[in-house]
């Protein structure tokens, strides 16, 4: 296959129409700017630069005075945007690359290093990590939240291993959802659509004197894409859930939070397996990927006085995924203590300790085997912070570590050191250096995949069929990075804010295939050889980048929020065969959104997305090299509201392309074209 075939069918001049249409968006920018009345522009943006974060030290503080390259998406844009699903959000995000692989499946990273499984990045909802240990990564088809009921979303562009520990490499997802005393009532909200249907529902009450609780329900439906050929691409999928939180004030100085979820879900999808049958050596199987999932999280606050806050939490996790070429079954149990204490008025110091528990038990098939059916492992971590007041009000240094000891690579420290600037009242910069790691992940230590057959060819120089086995390692060690970034936050005026991030990352250890080994000989099911690709460490390199966002409110009524991000990847691979995980992310990327209240009961929102074109490397025995082109698009949303309580919102999603091309999983799975979508969705409160 090469990169001609994969490309889409009909080829666009994207950067002539991108820059067109930043030429003409400028012009009328400036248009709207110069004939609004003064009076107009009488609004602050400042509230937005207060919004509060946890993710970045466990304790609240504002975007404004963050030391780190942070960005919160509200309920509100999620409102707005008419995403249905939490990777479509994140595109708004500067410095995440977001990629739909087919209908259930997203490759999601922070500044590069993307795939189905993006191993360095850690995401979280509501503090409980939905990274699986398994592959390094998340299945986001499987998180699919009640995206009314999220408070918002923290995203951490960069390390942050000093608090969250291993594998916060590249960025932190936290997915928080409302305190339950704020969902008082109902919410149903009905979709319909050509890609997609589904419901979701919840209803609050005051259960007693400060206590109060929540149950929802949510039902999702996705009918099936197309492939490069036109064809059907067998991905449809369905998905189920309930739920409940419950929130008590126990008193004055007690809280305690308590939720649980369980989850099933079908994945309908289109394999391509290796075969021993000539002449294209692959099998396309339709397959059923089902999934159940389960969790009970409990969280107890204790304010013990002004300055010193205590906080406990535990939960239990279930997983288990069973499809045609791997198994896994899966339980987590987490418990960690955080307690927040100021020393002086110099000194705000963090610290905590964590323990989690994981048990897993894989099932052997034909792609995916193990000599390690079920392992046990334990996790201990222990971190501390100290923000240090060296100018009162506006010089802070931030200094911590994180030391975990895991049953791979035995003890790792996270340490990070970030300063922090309140030039005035309007100005903030910051600058950081952190070290972070990732730790192998099981598939890496334990399992040996079937990953292709391949005859005698210029990348196969022996005269026989040659079979790849991507093999794991007990030698397999951790990934390392060091992160120098610098930022800058201003209110720029009264209706515009700026936000600027730079970063160097410095890549060490990183994972390769090491095709070493003398090839074996087999007669299964006839005589060929066996080459054994172990995975390994010893690949260096770097990335670096820029992020830019902005808000500009240009009257009550009309707002814009801007996001663009430049990265360039430098990695020093052994030899092209070694790569074994997409480093090469989109140079440049740019999300542009309006918001606009046409009436007292009508809004519109328009998205526009740039993407820049990206190489993927295929893995396994080849050189192979698939270009996506770029693209650009544009959803739209409008919405009405009849009266309190209604909304209808009419949604198109990627309205300039009928179909494209966004990415290719590193395997198995064939290429699909992501669909233009349209939907209604009806919304009421009671």
């Amino acid at each position: 296959m090469n990169s001609q075939a994969l490309a889409p069918h009909k080829m666009r001049h994207r950067r002539t129409i991108f820059l067109t249409s930043l030429l003409c968006l400028g012009t009328s920018l400036s248009s709207i700017a110069l004939a609004q009345d003064d009076e107009l522009l009488d609004l602050s943006l400042e509230a937005l630069m207060d919004t509060p974060v946890v993710s970045l030290s466990k304790r609240s503080q504002s975007i404004a005075t963050a030391p780190s390259a942070v960005y919160v998406i509200t309920q509100e844009e999620l409102r707005n945007s008419g995403a249905t699903n939490i990777p479509d959000a994140l595109r708004m995000v500067p410095g995440l690359t977001v990629a739909r692989i087919d209908a259930n499946k997203w490759a999601v990273s922070s500044r590069g290093f993307n795939g189905r499984f993006a191993n360095k990045l850690l995401v979280m909802i509501d503090g409980r990590t939905v990274y699986n240990p398994a592959f390094s990564g998340v299945y986001w088809e499987n998180n699919d939240v009640v995206l009314e009921d999220i408070e918002r979303i923290e995203v951490i562009r960069g390390p942050g291993a000093t608090i969250w520990g291993a594998n916060a490499v590249n960025g932190v997802i936290n997915i928080i959802t409302y305190h339950t005393a704020d969902t008082q009532g109902g919410v149903a909200v009905a979709r319909v659509g050509n890609n997609e249907s589904g419901f979701s529902g919840r209803y609050g009450a005051k259960l007693a004197e400060g206590t109060y609780g929540r149950f929802y329900a949510k039902a999702h439906e996705n009918d099936e894409f197309k492939t490069l050929s036109g064809q059907d691409s067998g991905d449809d999928w369905d998905t189920q859930r309930l739920g409940f939180r419950i929130d008590s004030q126990r008193s004055k100085k007690s809280a305690l939070m308590l939720q649980g979820e369980i989850h099933q879900g079908e994945f309908n999808q289109t394999l391509r397996t290796p075969s021993f049958i000539p002449p294209s050596y692959t099998l396309e199987v339709d397959d059923t990927a089902e999934a159940k999932s389960g969790h009970l999280l409990a969280r107890w606050d204790y304010t013990q006085s002004p300055d010193s806050y205590w906080s406990l939490q535990g939960y239990y996790d279930y997983f288990d995924r069973d499809e045609l070429f791997y198994e896994e079954n899966r339980k987590t149990f987490d418990l960690d203590l955080t307690h927040n204490l100021r020393l002086n008025n110099n000194h705000q110091l963090v610290w905590g300790l964590g323990y989690r528990f994981l048990s897993d038990e894989i099932g052997n098939r034909e792609i995916i085997q193990t000599d390690v059916s079920e392992r046990d492992l334990h996790l201990y971590s222990a971190f501390i912070q100290d923000q240090i007041t060296l100018q009162p009000e506006r010089l802070f240094l931030t200094l911590g570590t994180k030391i975990e000891h895991n049953e791979y690579t035995d003890f790792e420290i996270q340490p990070s050191a970030r300063l922090s600037w309140n030039i005035d009242e309007s100005n903030y910069a910051w600058a950081a250096v952190s070290r972070a790691i990732r730790t192998p992940s099981r598939a890496e230590r334990d399992y040996d995949v079937f990953a292709s057959v391949n005859p005698p060819n210029a990348l196969n120089p022996s005269p026989f069929i040659l079979e790849l086995i991507a093999a794991g390692s007990t030698t397999m060690d951790s990934e390392e990075m060091t992160a120098y970034e610098l930022g800058y936050r201003s209110v720029l005026s009264q209706n515009m804010t700026l936000d600027a991030a730079l970063f160097y990352n410095d890549y060490s250890n990183l994972r390769f295939f090491d095709f070493s080994s003398a090839p074996s000989v087999s007669f299964d099911p006839y005589f060929h050889l066996i080459q054994e690709a172990m995975f390994s460490n010893g690949v260096n390199g770097s990335t670096h980048g820029i992020e830019l966002s902005t808000n500009w409110q240009v009257n009550p009524d009309l707002r814009f929020e801007l996001a663009y991000s430049y990265q360039k990847t430098d990695i020093d691979w052994l030899s092209v065969t070694d790569i074994t995980q997409n480093t090469d992310a989109p140079e440049h990327q740019l999300s542009l959104r309006s918001h606009q209240v046409l009436s007292s009961d009508l809004t519109l929102d328009l998205w526009l997305r740039y993407v820049d074109s990206i190489d993927l490397f295929a893995t396994g025995y080849s050189t192979e090299i698939i270009k996506i082109d770029d693209y650009l698009n544009l959803d739209a949303r409008i919405a009405w509201k009849p009266r309190s309580g209604v909304e209808l919102s009419l949604v198109g999603q990627n309205l300039f392309d009928s179909q494209q091309l966004e990415y290719i999983q590193e395997t198995l799975i064939n290429p699909t074209e992501v669909e233009r979508s349209v939907y209604l969705q009806l919304r009421m409160d009671f």
